[in-house]
């Protein structure tokens, strides 16, 4: 199972790769939404640093917070909060190779979560962690 787990960052990456290529309104919202969460579960795996493709998923998550996905509402879509999400799970879990600048800059001005219900409060708790740390 580890050799599988190890591979599965690079084919979410490989997967929103071929969805940024898209006019925007061929993206699948799902796609994104399914890719991004899944670099944040793994994130939090034993992959370390050096498998775990931090620069292109944070590359990935500045893509999709840029394209300002909204739901029919106007509201910022799940895909955008599940990559504010994984930005938290890459801050809680891969933390120590990372500015200050850029957990500052990159998540704590993207918080709070308000769409995604199920997503919110792991998150917001990643983010009382990481202080109380």
């Amino acid at each position: 199972m580890n050799a599988i787990v190890h591979q599965l960052p690079q084919k979410y990456i490989q997967v929103m790769e071929m969805q940024k290529g898209l006019p925007a309104d061929e993206i699948s919202l799902d796609l994104v939404q399914t890719c991004i969460f899944g670099l944040g579960v793994l994130s939090a795996r034993k992959i370390d640093n050096f498998q775990y493709p931090l620069s292109e998923a944070f590359a990935l998550i500045d893509w999709i917070y840029a394209k300002d996905f909204k739901t029919e509402k106007g509201l910022r879509s799940e895909s955008t909060e599940n990559a504010i999400s994984t930005f938290g799970k890459l801050v809680y879990f891969h933390g120590e190779n990372l500015s200050a600048d850029i957990v500052t800059q990159g998540f704590l001005n993207r918080l709070p979560l308000t769409t995604d219900s199920a997503e919110a409060p792991p998150t917001h708790s990643l983010f009382f962690k990481q202080i109380i740390a």
